[in-house]
């Protein structure tokens, strides 16, 4: 928004007139031609026309350039998803904008304000950032544009799941990339992002090379938990396509460097993925290990502690070890009351609960009207599968073959969206 129309904003505002505002300053044809952004007029002129409106030119003008300042400066923080700089710069910003500030400084603010409410999760503050930015998509200059594509795709993948969406934004980023206007850790970012969506869409060629370049650039500037992150991608990455070696290799130097960041958070999370490549490989007994330390290192009454817990507990019970699940579940009953019910892994502690301890007649009611109904509303595939063979397959032993044909085929429904599953 050019001054002029920001004049014109604020004149309407005050339900001023034209000629009361151009009175003894310009003509009325003149300001008309200044608030429609057809001429520009010096400064001395914008001044005392402001004037009439209440708004002080010069300090205004001051403010833009402390906005601009900031803008710039909260870009590095930004990146590195550094959560109190991010938040000190956005409490130093937010003040300072106004209906008064142009809207290339507006539309740059809230660009960025995506990402702010990524790293400090707000989807429907996130949502009216992409909203105003989508608005006025068309009036980005080139440097914006890529932001603007790698915030929104960044957006669509955390907030919506919207894969297709969030792929189309960056793949346009891609094109917008620019090294005049950014520093190449930018770049890195939105490939290690874009390999995180390329894998959740099943594209594991592209998949690799964008882990392998965002690997690549974050070495050069040494970037430890940067690439520590981007070895546990491509661990997960290699052991979907069953090359464990390479798994292991990524695992390992995942673990070194979290090691080194004295990082207990990924530390559980590297541990919970070993133990994930161990399952694929069916040796339960390292599986169990890994997992035992993941739990030690991450925090209790959390979702991702609650997603160890769980893989425990199948692992036990693929080896028939029924009466550990039982005592593990016993030991660690109050995960459920302490997590949100809506969470995928509560439900799962649940059905483990109700299946290794209740009577049938209490747990079918919970499989057939909770459990699996929450699953495939969530579109879990991969669960509903997982959970309905385990049904089947009990029903099956049992001698209930029209319910244990129910779960087969529901298992099989879902496995045509199932990639690598063992």
């Amino acid at each position: 928004m050019g001054q002029g129309k920001i004049l014109k904003n604020l004149r309407q505002k005050n339900k001023m007139s034209q000629e009361e505002i151009a009175k003894s300053i310009v003509s009325t044809s003149y300001l008309s031609r200044i608030e429609n952004g057809k001429i520009d007029a010096n400064e001395e002129t914008m001044a005392l026309l402001f004037e009439r409106v209440g708004v002080d030119y010069f300090n205004q003008q001051s403010e833009d350039s402390t906005i601009q300042k900031l803008l710039r400066e909260w870009e590095a923080p930004l990146l590195d998803n550094d959560k109190n700089c991010t938040r000190k710069t956005f409490e130093a910003l937010e003040p300072l904008l106004s209906e008064m500030t142009p809207l290339p400084l507006q539309l740059e603010f809230h660009v960025k304000r995506i990402r702010y409410f990524l790293i400090h999760p707000d989807s429907e503050k996130a949502r009216e950032s992409v909203d105003f930015s989508e608005e006025f998509a068309e009036q980005l200059d080139s440097r914006l544009r890529f932001l603007f594509h790698k915030h929104i795709g960044n957006y669509y993948w955390m907030m919506t799941s919207d894969l297709g969406s969030s792929e189309y934004h960056f793949d346009k980023a891609m094109l917008e990339y620019s090294g005049v206007h950014f520093h190449e850790l930018e770049k890195a970012d939105l490939h290690f992002l874009y390999s995180l969506v390329l894998y959740s869409q099943k594209k594991e060629s592209l998949c690799f090379y964008n882990a392998e370049e965002a690997l690549r650039i974050f070495q050069s500037h040494y970037r430890p938990k940067q690439c520590m992150k981007v070895h546990i991608q491509l661990g997960i990455c290699h052991s979907r396509v069953g090359d464990f070696p390479t798994c292991r290799s990524h695992y390992e130097k995942a673990r070194g460097l979290a090691e080194f960041l004295e990082d207990s958070k990924h530390l559980g999370i590297i541990e919970h993925n070993f133990a994930n490549m161990y399952v694929r490989m069916q040796d339960y007994e390292r599986a169990i290990g890994h997992l035992k330390e993941a739990l030690k290192q991450k925090e209790e009454k959390t979702e991702s502690f609650a997603h160890s817990f769980v893989l425990l507990l199948e692992v036990h019970y693929e080896k028939n070890e029924y009466a550990t699940c039982r005592e593990l579940l016993s030991e660690y009953d109050t995960l459920m009351e302490d997590l949100p019910d809506r969470l995928t892994p509560v439900q799962e502690m649940k059905f483990f609960h109700h299946f290794l301890i209740f009577p049938k007649e209490e747990w079918e009611p919970f499989m057939e009207k909770t459990f699996f109904p929450q699953l495939e509303e969530n579109r879990d595939s991969r669960k509903v599968m997982k959970y309905a063979k385990i049904l089947a397959d009990y029903y099956e032993t049992k001698g209930f073959y029209k319910k244990a044909s129910h779960y087969y085929r529901l298992a099989l429904r879902n496995s045509e969206h199932v990639i690598g599953y063992r």
